[in-house]
């Protein structure tokens, strides 16, 4: 970590422990920043009113504030079951909405107040009314294809997928017509959401996505499926688990 980022890091993480007294920010080893302890929080919807604490560990990422935080309930009151991914952190949304929030205001405060706390009254009042406040998308490919397909406003998962593709394989071209059916060129159709999520992510965080997408699809969409459309994405794909594989014969 440069000097500069080093000296934007603690000056976030002092405006963090200025306004929550009871985390604690520490530096566990080189580029790795994290807070401890206690978020009190006041929150409300709809003017229903929950007053609570939890107890946390927020991470920085090495590249921060390239990259959003990451946050474990460490008192252990959520459970697994509760938007949680399986590496113990917090699923505080789609991925991409995630880091589109955050790096519209790259803040550590901000986080916690836009971002955690939300999550932290949700899970409050779920537990009190078996209903989630804000509404929610479903986990996995699920829930990403349903957040990319509202942010595209269509109704077909291939549409996304061919949408995707084009970010995945940074084969913008403007002039020609646009994968979604509109029969409308890309650059006045769906060209600026898709310039504005480049703004976002990388072609290889796109790549993860699609490949999210494409592996939670069912038997039958699959059968509707033109594999031919995603030949790289697909090798790719094969090659990634065919890795995974190798290294799991080691401890078979």
């Amino acid at each position: 970590m440069d000097s500069k980022r080093e000296t934007e890091v603690r000056q976030q993480l002092d405006e963090v422990v200025q306004t929550y007294s009871e985390l604690i920010s520490s530096q566990d080893f080189p580029d790795k920043w994290v807070l401890r302890g206690n978020i009190h929080f006041s929150a409300n919807h709809k003017d229903y009113i929950i007053k609570d604490s939890f107890n946390v560990l927020i991470s920085l990422p090495q590249n921060y504030p390239d990259d959003p935080p990451r946050v474990q309930e460490t008192g252990g009151r959520i459970p697994k079951e509760f938007h949680t991914n399986p590496d113990g952190t917090l699923c505080l949304g789609v991925p991409i909405a995630v880091r589109i929030k955050f790096l519209q205001n790259p803040r550590l405060l901000s986080f916690i107040e836009e971002q955690i706390i939300p999550f932290l009254f949700s899970f409050c009042y779920w537990q009190e009314k078996r209903e989630l406040p804000f509404g929610e998308f479903s986990h996995g490919g699920k829930g990403i294809r349903d957040y990319y397909k509202d942010i595209f406003k269509v109704k077909d998962y291939l549409h996304v997928l061919y949408l995707l593709k084009i970010l995945t394989d940074k084969s913008y071209h403007g002039h020609l017509l646009c994968p979604c059916d509109s029969g409308i060129i890309l650059r006045n159709c769906h060209g600026k959401q898709l310039l504005y999520l480049m703004t976002f992510q990388t072609s290889e965080q796109f790549f993860r996505d699609m490949g999210i997408i494409l592996n939670s699809l069912s038997n039958e969409e699959k059968k509707t499926l033109n594999l031919k459309a995603f030949p790289m994405i697909l090798q790719k794909l094969i090659e990634k688990n065919r890795s995974l594989n190798e290294k799991t014969k080691k401890y078979i």
